[in-house]
Order: C-alpha cells, then sequence, then structure tokens
C-alpha cells in the first residue's frame, strides 16, 4: 500500500500489525485509540482490506461496512484504497448518520411521523417551558433560555434517552460535557426529564419528530427497536473511524447492525463536538489497543500541538489517556506570521502558496479555515490571483481529489482524518478562534481548542499559522519556545526567500527498523475456521 500523500509503500508497526491481524476469542471487538498521526485510519483500512479479500473469495456480499462522521473523510478512505465499482457489492463506505437514517426509513409499520419544521420546534418548547413554570410557580428554568434547553434535550437524546422508560437511566446518567453553564442538582434533573418528555409528547400529538443532528429521533427508535432491523441490512463486520465524535445513541444503533465483529478507531483529544460516552454505556466490551508512535508529523509540528492540547488533559478520561512518544522526523519550528491588517495577511498566504507551489509542485498544500465564512474569504483570494484549488466540502456530490498535488481549502473541522505535506491556518485571531462566545463556557472553549489541534495536526512537514490584528488567545496557550513569531515584515524577508524545506521519509521506530509487511494469512486462515468461511 501506498501513502496518499508520500507515495511511499507504507511499512507497519508491531502495533500496528497486532490491530490488523487481531482475531480475538471471546471478544472480537477491537478499539484503538492513538493520538493524531498514530495511524488509526491505516490500520482500519488494512483491516478493512483483509475483511474484504475475504468476503470476495467466499462470494459474501455486503459483507463489510466502514462508517464515518463525514462525507469527506468517506470519500478519502474510498480514495485511499483504491477501491473499485465491482468492490461495492462486498464493502460500503459512508457516515453513520445518514446509513441509520436509510435503515429507519426501510422499516414497515408505526414510526415518528415527519420532521418538525423549526418554528414548530420552538413553538412546542415555548410550550413545555411557560407552561411548566405556570405548574410550579417558578420561572428559573424558563429563564436559562430557549437555547440551553434545545442543547439539553438533544444532548440528552445523544444520550440515547427516548421516553419515560429511560427515566432510570438519566437520571443515574453523569451530565458529562454539559455541567458548565447550568449545573444541576438531583431536583433539577427529575424537572429536566419531565419537561424532556412534555417535549417529545407534544411532537408525537402533532405527528412529527425532532430530527437535529446532534439528537435524532429516528436514531433513537432504532436503539428501542433493534429487533425490527432485518438482516439484509446488517454487516459481518463494521468499521468506524473517529468515533469520538459520534453519539452514544449512534453507537448503540451501531452495534446492532455487526452480525461479527465491530472495530472502532478513536482519539478523545480530537474530539470536536458534544457528548461523552463510555463502551460498557453502548453494550460493547472491546478488547483495546493503542497505537503510541505518531508518524504524520515533524517533532517540532507535534510538540506546539501538544503544548496547546495539554490545557484539556483533565477533561479526558482515563480509559480515553494514550502513551505519547515524540515523532523522530525532524523538520522547522512551525512560524506563527503577525499581520497588521487583513491585506498583509492576504499577500502573505498567497506569496507563501506561490513559493511552496513553485519549489514542491508534487505534494499537497491544506489551507483550513475555521468558519465558512472564513473559507469563502480564502477562496475568493485564491481565485483573484488564478491559483487553482480543491474545494474540500461536506457534501456528497462535490467533486474533489484529496490526494493530488495541489491546494486544497476547507475547514478544521472538515479536515479531520485528512492530511497535507504542508499546512496554513489563516484567519487565527481572537473572535475567529475561539469565538469569543466560547470564553464563557469551558466545555466550548475545549471544543475549539480541540478544532485548533485537529487543524495544527493536518500537517505532515511544515505548518504555518497567520492572524492580523489580535492574536488568538489559543497562541498564548502555545509554549513560545517551540514556535518561530515573525512580523509580516520579517516573514516576507526571511521566510520567502530561504529554500523550502524537502520533506524526509518517515522511519519506523528503532525497535520496529526493518520490519517488513506482514503477511496477514494466518490471520485469515484463522479467521475462516472461526467464522466457517468456505
Amino acid at each position: 500500500m501506498l501513502h496518499p500523500v508520500t507515495n511511499e509503500e507504507i511499512k507497519f508497526t508491531k502495533e500496528q500489525m497486532g490491530c490488523i491481524n487481531y482475531v480475538g476469542d471471546k471478544r472480537k471487538d477491537l478499539v484503538i485509540r492513538s493520538a493524531a498521526g498514530g495511524g488509526k485510519s491505516l490500520v482500519l483500512i488494512q483491516r478493512a482490506k483483509v475483511y474484504l479479500d475475504e468476503a470476495k473469495k467466499s462470494g459474501k456480499k455486503n459483507a463489510v461496512v466502514i462508517f464515518t462522521y463525514n462525507h469527506v473523510l468517506a470519500k478519502w478512505l474510498v480514495e485511499w484504497m483504491g477501491l473499485t465499482s465491482s468492490d461495492s457489492a462486498y464493502i460500503k463506505i459512508g457516515t453513520l448518520h445518514e446509513y441509520l437514517n436509510s435503515v429507519y426509513g426501510k422499516l414497515s409499520g408505526f414510526k415518528l411521523g415527519n420532521p418538525a419544521y423549526q418554528r414548530v420546534k420552538v413553538n412546542v418548547m415555548s410550550e413545555t417551558l411557560s407552561e411548566h413554570a405556570k405548574t410550579i410557580g417558578l420561572d428559573k428554568y424558563e429563564k436559562w433560555g430557549m437555547k440551553f434547553w434545545g442543547e439539553e434535550f438533544a444532548w440528552m437524546r445523544s444520550m440515547n434517552i427516548f421516553d419515560r422508560s429511560d427515566r432510570e437511566k438519566y437520571m443515574a446518567m453523569e451530565r458529562e460535557g454539559r455541567g458548565h453553564e447550568h449545573p444541576m442538582t438531583q431536583t433539577d434533573r427529575m424537572v429536566a426529564f419531565e419537561m424532556f418528555c412534555k417535549y417529545q409528547e407534544k411532537l408525537r400529538a402533532k405527528k412529527c419528530f425532532d430530527d437535529a443532528p446532534g439528537g435524532d429521533e429516528r436514531i433513537l427508535y432504532l436503539t428501542h427497536h433493534e429487533n425490527l432491523i432485518p438482516d439484509s441490512l446488517k454487516f459481518d463486520h463494521v468499521l468506524i473511524d473517529e468515533a469520538q465524535d459520534q453519539s452514544l445513541a449512534k453507537m448503540i444503533a451501531l452495534r446492532s447492525l455487526a452480525r461479527l465483529d465491530v472495530t472502532v478507531c478513536m482519539d478523545a483529544n480530537q474530539r470536536i463536538y458534544e457528548g461523552r460516552w463510555r463502551f460498557a454505556q453502548a453494550g460493547l466490551d472491546p478488547t483495546s489497543r493503542r497505537l503510541s508512535y505518531p508518524f504524520r508529523c515533524t517533532g517540532q509540528i507535534d510538540a506546539l500541538a501538544e503544548s496547546l492540547k495539554a490545557k484539556n488533559k483533565p477533561e479526558i478520561a482515563e480509559e480515553d489517556q494514550v502513551e505519547h512518544k515524540a515523532p523522530t522526523a525532524v523538520g522547522e519550528k512551525p512560524e506563527i506570521v503577525c499581520c497588521k491588517t487583513a491585506d498583509e495577511e492576504r499577500r502573505y498566504i498567497i506569496a507563501l502558496i506561490n513559493k511552496w507551489m513553485t519549489d514542491d509542485p508534487i505534494h499537497t498544500i491544506g489551507i483550513m479555515c475555521y468558519t465558512n465564512d472564513a473559507v469563502d474569504k480564502i477562496g475568493g483570494w485564491l481565485s483573484a490571483e488564478h491559483i487553482k484549488f480543491d474545494l474540500i466540502k461536506n457534501d456528497e456530490k462535490a467533486s474533489y481529489s484529496i490526494k493530488s498535488p495541489g491546494v486544497k481549502l476547507c475547514t478544521m473541522h472538515t479536515s479531520k482524518g485528512l492530511e497535507f505535506m504542508r499546512v496554513i491556518l489563516p484567519q487565527f485571531y481572537q473572535g475567529m478562534i475561539p469565538q469569543n462566545w466560547a470564553l464563557r463556557d469551558e466545555e466550548k472553549l475545549m471544543q475549539q481548542r480541540n478544532v485548533a489541534y485537529v487543524g495544527m495536526t493536518r500537517a505532515m512537514h511544515q505548518l504555518t499559522i497567520v492572524y492580523n490584528g489580535n492574536k488568538s488567545k489559543f497562541v498564548d496557550e502555545m509554549d513560545p519556545s517551540l514556535y518561530t513569531d515573525r512580523t509580516f515584515a520579517e516573514a516576507v524577508e526571511v521566510e520567502l526567500k530561504k529554500p523550502t524545506p524537502e520533506y524526509v521519509k518517515r522511519e519506523l521506530p528503532k525497535e520496529e527498523h526493518g520490519a517488513e509487511l506482514v503477511k496477514t494469512e494466518l490471520a485469515q486462515e484463522s479467521r475462516r475456521k472461526r467464522w466457517s468461511f468456505s
């Protein structure tokens, strides 16, 4: 297998091969944890290829599925694996949310009605809050606001709370990620559950349901009616990448789709959405493996990203901690460029891109912004200078190539799971990232810090952060000894005139050096015997 960015033959570490060839006995499910660049997606792909080869030999159709959080990562995996149209009979790759909704749509019998219009949800929420305030003679909960309760109810659904039968489960559940704005007593939680049920029942009376992405009721219908899912919609092997951003409800539903086993890849440090869950809550008891060697970034890029991520360590559960070993690859310190005006930022970014494209035309340049508006702005700058670029967006029908050389433009959220030879993070000013409103809520701030970490760790060889005006709070949180701080004038004089450093091939750790690709025939034969493949 060739690396999609460097086009080099990939060699696997013993840790990685242990995951790829894992069969299991009593516990067939597997969770693979690693920090950014540790090879989770690589292992997932190779494990899926083993399953795919077995399915082809046995003639077993729809045997394997890989689920992702968004269409971009799904497209990336298809492109990396080099799948053909004939492979689609045996393996599927797509987003978990859309597949679960398609399963719901294929079920027969009574269901939930139609998705509620936004105005209907707002009216029902308002009725629920005002009626409850009149009933108990308190407007405390009404004062917490519609926005809070909309998020709270979506969070409850994301944690698989569906109806009154889930009361005890909700009361015993930790409110991880939801306790910063309005910490709740047990009494508050009893009130919250009653209002939640009233809200749900009012929607049901109108023959509609709440399809908010964070807590889509269709997913809960599946988790509470697993026996209705036909075998034809299930797979022998279910694999999922970036699982830390899936909800508990989706993970429970995912489990119900697997006939034989589930493989989960995740990194809690890259969690960029609300919601925390444990495997036991999802009915999974997987074997846990950790990948401790990061290969994507240079040591310099990794160290800077880790210095930012360290601010979040108290938020990471013990089971999600991964021993981190510094990469052995060496490169230049990342640079952070301070511009006085947006025009200076534009001029520097354009000049740097042109320089990199001239000096190294065979590799990729990733430009990642925090918001879609910023993506549009940078895209306008590139277009005005006639710089060709691929706009990578979360649209199944969008046409772009992630692995082909050249400039790739996307949001930091969209970039999860991707990697580029060189990366520019523009518009890195306070108010853009983090957003000023997030400063009031540590949970929101942590999520945005994780987004910045994701953006930084997409870079394999060079990382440049650029801002105009007031620098981001996150820059202040980084170790200043780990980056080169330059003004616009200094960057033009120094960075644009020096040679672009060449990429240096990544080497396996010393104890792994010289390891060849491990053959998988024995593992495959073991699987055939266990699962009676012909």
